[in-house]
């Protein structure tokens, strides 16, 4: 949908360079575009609107719908928790394609896990990670990523850590989404130079002490980060480069802007005693629920936890931090489970080589022929 408005603005705006070339009339060609992209921008509004009131019906639906599924599920004398975990216990892991990614990311994790130890550096599983390894200690089925949280002073000693490191390197990009000019998500991963494994990485979301978890400080970090949100809305207005920029080009043009607001930030959390901490630093968190101020003693001192048959590092109270984080989701299915990652999803020819990498490291056995 953004793409066909941004394709309509750029032939808009070309008729209008061409009328300022042909007809040597500059201001009212100006005039024009100028109306045609206020047009656009109402279009765009509208069809915003019209998303938002599907949304909003498709949800009433499937809760509607879940409703009656899990009161059909439940068995006489079982509690609607019970039914729940016995559901998410009785899941199949994945299998084909999916569980060659997952491998992939479980590689990733380990080698990661190993270069945080080796260098003092923490870390605690995040999202999709830490709910599988609190309900089964493994992937949920159809995850396709890895994330973890990171205080931010440990990211820049990670930053350190794979200087010059032949075989892992640090990106820092930013996902903003065209059809929430106000959303912008600030994430740090952790990549293999292998072409071959380059689908498989860790996301890295940073978080920052502050003196205090109170609802306070909550409400300040609500106010910054609707804040940036409004701002970052007419930064893409004023920008509409933005609109057909790579994302290479679109994320250095973003950098710039968000530069001022990571100052701000550390200015509004410059803790004393560190009480506390902040998630999700430098993001609007558009459309979520979760929670971003935490007492220090939910997460610290960190702890090792069960995952995929290995130790990696958790939240001190990891079942509170994930019904806490999610909302009390632990034992829901998520919305987007189906297409969370589809444009970013691993091609046939990826498969075959990220297949080929793990086999070469032990992690998969090699096909027979």
């Amino acid at each position: 949908m953004a793409r066909n408005i941004a394709t309509r603005a750029r032939s808009r705006l070309e008729r209008a360079l061409r009328k300022i070339g042909r007809q040597g009339r500059p201001h009212q060609a100006v005039t024009e575009l100028e109306a045609s992209i206020a047009a656009l921008e109402q279009q765009h509004a509208q069809l915003l609107e019209t998303i938002d009131q599907a949304q909003a019906s498709v949800r009433l639906r499937r809760e509607h719908f879940l409703a009656q599924y899990w009161a059909l599920y439940q068995r006489p004398g079982e509690t609607p928790l019970k039914a729940r975990q016995r559901f998410f216990d009785s899941l199949p892991p994945a299998v084909g394609d999916s569980a060659i990614v997952q491998t992939g990311l479980l590689y990733m994790l380990d080698e990661f896990d190993k270069l945080c130890r080796a260098n003092g550096i923490g870390y605690w599983l995040a999202a999709g990670a830490l709910i599988g390894a609190v309900r089964t200690g493994n992937f949920i089925p159809w995850d396709d990523d890895a994330d973890v949280f990171m205080m931010e002073e440990d990211y820049h000693k990670l930053e350190v850590a794979t200087e010059g490191n032949p075989h892992f390197y640090l990106q820092r990009f930013v996902r903003s989404s065209a059809e929430q000019a106000g959303s912008v998500k600030y994430i740090m991963r952790f990549r293999h130079r292998q072409k071959g494994i380059k689908r498989c990485f860790v996301d890295i979301f940073l978080c920052a002490w502050s003196d205090k978890g109170d609802d306070e400080t909550a409400d300040a970090m609500a106010r910054f980060r609707k804040r940036l949100r409004t701002d970052y809305q007419d930064f893409r207005k004023q920008h509409p480069e933005l609109l057909t920029a790579t994302r290479r080009q679109a994320d250095d043009i973003v950098f710039e802007f968000l530069k001022p607001y990571e100052e701000k930030q550390r200015e509004l959390f410059a803790p004393d005693n560190k009480q506390a901490f902040v998630t999700f630093l430098y993001t609007t968190n558009h459309r979520t629920g979760k929670r971003s101020i935490w007492d220090r003693d939910v997460v610290f001192p960190l702890k090792e936890i069960d995952f995929a048959g290995r130790k990696l590092l958790g939240p001190a109270k990891p079942y509170e931090f994930v019904v806490s984080e999610y909302n009390g989701g632990l034992y829901d299915l998520p919305r987007d489970m189906f297409g969370r990652h589809v444009r970013n999803a691993a091609t046939s020819a990826d498969i075959v080589a990220m297949r080929n990498f793990l086999v070469k490291r032990g992690y998969l056995d090699a096909p027979v022929d």
